[in-house]
């Protein structure tokens, strides 16, 4: 009889032993789930924020093209002032010449 009392105590103690480990699975699952469900929110704000940078560097990259196109632009026109300028200088100077020799 009080060997039946021994183990029954025993497969008491395991009962208890099996219920707080079900009870302690469950709540690792459920905070493995709220992990799992931040980590997706996470991906897919980083989905988002690699979006939006993509979206702002195709902007910058137009922009730096078009000021680029800008600049060569300029420079051409300079060149053609000098050019014009060139040209004044040595007809003003023709003229001169030509004044002064008179």
């Amino acid at each position: 009889a009080e060997e039946n009392l021994k183990k029954t105590g025993k497969i008491g103690e395991l009962d208890e032993l099996s219920q707080l480990h079900s009870i302690e699975n469950e709540r690792l699952q459920f905070e493995i789930k709220k992990l799992q469900d931040r980590l997706v929110d996470k991906e897919e704000e980083m989905v988002t924020l690699k979006e939006k940078h993509a979206k702002t560097v195709t902007i910058w990259e137009e922009k730096t093209e078009h000021i680029k196109k800008d600049i060569t632009l300029k420079e051409e026109e300079i060149l053609r002032l000098k050019a014009e300028f060139k040209l004044t200088l040595e007809e003003r100077e023709g003229e001169l010449k030509t004044n002064a020799t008179r």
